[in-house]
């Protein structure tokens, strides 16, 4: 804010450099949330899966999860108790909107 000026409402600092000791205000800018996770993909700071480091679930307990709620003798209920994780963790594992 002291080289930049206010920070508009819906808008963060992004840093072009990554460098968490950098404080040089000529690589900062702004922009929106979506900007800035569109900008860790890019430079492949994201991690997903089992490189997430705070995964509750496998990737072999996903697959086993949707083998077992394809066959029909389960429930989402059931499957979240069996996998000490949410119905909704679940949901989103079956449903393929995760992982």
């Amino acid at each position: 804010m002291l080289t930049k000026g206010s920070i508009p409402d819906g808008l963060v600092v992004m840093h072009s450099c990554d460098d968490p000791g950098c404080n040089n205000p000529a690589h900062l800018w702004l922009g929106t949330r979506q900007d800035n996770m569109s900008d860790a993909v890019l430079k492949g700071r994201m991690h997903y899966g089992e490189a997430n480091g705070i995964v509750k679930l496998t990737w072999k307990e996903v697959q086993a999860i949707r083998e077992e709620y394809a066959q029909g003798d389960t429930s989402l209920r059931k499957l979240a108790r069996k996998y000490k994780v949410s119905y909704s963790a679940i949901r989103l594992v079956v449903r393929e909107e995760t992982w």
